[in-house]
C-alpha cells in the first residue's frame, strides 16, 4: 500500500492529512468502485463474523476475586477529569463509586492542554491525599505529570490511569483500557464493519485528534484489519488538532469530504467528535452519501444513532466498568491485596446500532449488572 502525505487547510486550521490509497494492482480482486473485480465474498463474509460476535452485549465482568479484607473507611477518590464531555461522565461514576463505600470523592478540572493537566495534578499533591486514598485519571501520557506521580508514589498513593498508552510504573499502579489493548481491538472491529455494511466498496476516511495517544493504535489496526479484509477499498487518515473539538471539527469533516467525494465511510475514533457532524454534512450535501461509525458515543451521539443520522453504528465505551475496576485496584491496593485479578481481567467490548443503542437520554454500561458484580466483589 503507497503512503503520502499532503497537508490540508480549512477553517483557519491546520491538519494533517495521511493518504492511504490502494494500490492500483487489482490482481488479487477489489471494490467495484475501485475498477478492479468484484469484492471477495470470502473476506466480506468474514467481516459479517466479526460485525455479528461483536454485537453480542456481554453479560458480566470478568473478574472473579472476591476482596479478602473490607474496604477501610472514610478514604478519598480523586479523579483528574479531562475537557472532554465523556470525562465528566468517568467523572460520575468516580462520585458513584466513591458514595457506595463511603468514600469522598473530589473531581479536578484538567482542561485538554499539557499545561493544564499538569496543573490539575499539582493540585492533587498539594490537597496532600493521605491514606486511604486513590487517584483516577484518563486520556494523557504519564510524561506530562511525571514529577506529580512521584510525589504520589512516595506518598504510597496507588493511581490508575485509562485509555492511555503508558506502560504501568514510575508511580502508575495500572492501566486500563491501554491502547494497545482495546482501542487496537476497536480499530479492529471498526473495520469489519465498514467492510461488511459496505459489501466491500467502501472508500473510507479515519478521523483521529493528535492529542489522544491511544487512538493511534485504533487507526493502526483499522488499516490493518481494512486493508485484510478489502485490499482493494481505499482509506485516508484524517489527524485534527485537538483544540478543534467542540470547535471546527464539524466544519473541517466536511470541508474534508467537499474536497474528496467519493469518500463515503468516515470512522471517527471517538464519539465527542461526531457531535454536530450530521448538521455540518447536511449543509454541504454529504449527508446523503456518507455513512460513520465511532467509539464512546455520549447522549446526543446515540440520538444520531437511533435516527440513522449520518453516524449509524459505535463500539459502546466501557467507562463505567474501567472507573468501579480502577477503584477495585485502589481498594485492594490500600489493603495490600493483589490487584492482577483485575489489571488481567478483558474489559467488555459491544458494537451498536440503531436496533440495539439502549439509551439515547443518559450514558450507559456495557455490562448491565456491573454495579452489582463489583459490589459482589467487595463484599457489600
Amino acid at each position: 500500500m503507497k503512503r503520502h502525505l499532503t497537508i490540508w487547510m480549512a477553517a483557519a486550521l491546520t491538519v494533517v492529512l495521511v493518504a492511504a490509497g490502494c494500490s492500483s494492482d487489482s490482481s488479487d480482486g477489489g471494490s467495484e468502485g475501485a475498477g478492479s473485480d468484484a469484492p471477495s465474498t470470502a473476506l466480506v463474509a468474514e467481516a459479517d463474523e466479526i460485525v455479528s460476535a461483536a454485537t453480542e452485549r456481554p453479560t458480566a465482568m470478568n473478574i472473579d476475586t472476591k476482596i479478602q479484607g473490607s474496604i477501610p473507611q472514610d478514604g478519598t477518590l480523586y479523579f483528574v477529569e479531562c475537557g472532554a464531555p465523556a470525562c465528566a461522565e468517568l467523572g460520575d461514576k468516580v462520585d458513584e463509586v466513591a458514595k457506595s463505600v463511603g468514600w469522598e470523592s473530589v473531581r479536578i478540572q484538567a482542561g485538554l492542554t499539557p499545561e493544564t493537566i499538569k496543573d490539575a495534578w499539582q493540585q492533587v499533591v498539594n490537597s496532600n491525599p493521605q491514606s486511604p486514598a486513590g487517584v483516577i485519571a484518563s486520556g494523557f501520557p504519564k510524561e506530562i505529570f511525571a514529577s506529580e506521580l512521584a510525589t504520589l508514589e512516595a506518598e504510597g498513593i496507588p493511581v490508575v490511569n485509562i485509555s492511555v498508552n503508558d506502560d504501568v510504573g514510575d508511580g502508575l499502579t495500572a492501566v486500563l483500557g491501554h491502547g494497545d489493548d482495546r482501542n487496537t481491538e476497536v480499530g479492529r472491529v471498526q473495520a469489519a464493519w465498514v467492510v461488511a455494511d459496505s459489501e466491500g466498496t467502501a472508500n473510507t476516511v479515519f478521523v483521529r485528534v493528535a492529542g489522544f495517544p491511544t487512538q493511534v493504535p485504533q487507526s493502526e489496526a483499522f488499516e490493518t484489519e481494512y486493508a485484510r479484509l478489502c485490499p482493494d477499498c481505499e482509506q485516508d487518515l484524517l489527524e485534527v488538532a485537538t483544540e478543534s473539538m467542540g470547535t471546527t471539527l464539524p466544519q473541517d469533516i466536511a470541508a474534508y469530504l467537499q474536497s474528496n467525494p467519493d469518500v463515503d465511510y468516515v470512522v471517527l475514533s471517538y464519539g465527542d467528535m461526531a457531535i454536530g457532524v450530521p448538521s455540518a454534512l447536511k449543509d454541504t450535501g454529504a449527508a446523503d452519501r456518507v455513512r460513520a461509525i465511532t467509539d464512546t458515543p455520549n447522549p446526543t451521539v446515540a440520538q444520531y444513532i437511533a435516527d440513522d443520522n449520518v453516524v449509524v453504528a459505535a463500539t459502546a465505551y466501557p467507562g463505567p466498568e474501567m472507573v468501579f475496576s480502577a477503584a477495585d485496584i485502589i481498594f485492594r491496593s490500600n489493603l495490600d491485596e493483589e490487584i492482577e485479578t483485575t489489571v488481567d481481567a478483558q474489559l467488555p467490548l459491544w458494537l451498536m446500532t440503531s436496533e440495539t443503542i439502549p439509551s439515547t437520554t443518559e450514558s450507559f454500561p456495557i455490562v448491565e449488572s456491573y454495579r452489582e458484580d463489583f459490589e459482589a466483589l467487595w463484599n457489600l
